[in-house]
């Protein structure tokens, strides 16, 4: 069976793609509020025109499913090395955007951190140089 592919933006700007199994399932679960940003979590999305897609190359469904299988095991092996880094992070709580700010100022010792922030703060944090990686609570797994 061919997947279908459509595209779409959250409330906050955020364009991402989603993958179903017809347009009648996809239709369903954007009303059923069970499509979610994978940045910010909300379920306030919306579907994008699109153009249609058309498959380079049919492949057999043990070719789809070792494809799966192999997505499946590099997103388990990313959220293990997320895991790993947030273990070994200090817990700055909700002072995570500030004390970024003085770490990359040379006011604070540079030390790998974690804690809360907004998306807002997030995304300032990035345009001023400062890396991180939003993880949204409600992803369903904890980081620790």
């Amino acid at each position: 069976m061919p997947l279908k592919y459509f595209d779409f933006c959250c409330c906050n700007g955020h364009k991402f793609e989603g993958c179903f199994a017809s347009l009648e399932d996809m239709q369903s679960q954007l009303a059923d509020g069970l499509l979610r940003c994978p940045v910010c979590d909300t379920a306030d999305v919306k579907k994008l025109p699109s153009a249609s897609r058309l498959a380079a190359a049919k492949t057999d469904a043990k070719t789809r499913e070792e494809l799966r299988s192999k997505v499946e095991a590099a997103r388990e092996a990313l959220m293990t090395e997320i895991r790993k880094a947030a273990e070994k992070a200090e817990d700055v709580g909700e002072n995570f955007a500030e004390e970024s700010r003085r770490m990359k100022r040379g006011e604070s010792k540079r030390r790998l951190v974690k804690g809360k922030c907004s998306l807002r703060q997030a995304q300032e944090l990035i345009e001023e140089g400062i890396e991180v990686l939003p993880v949204p609570e409600s992803s369903g797994k904890t980081l620790n």
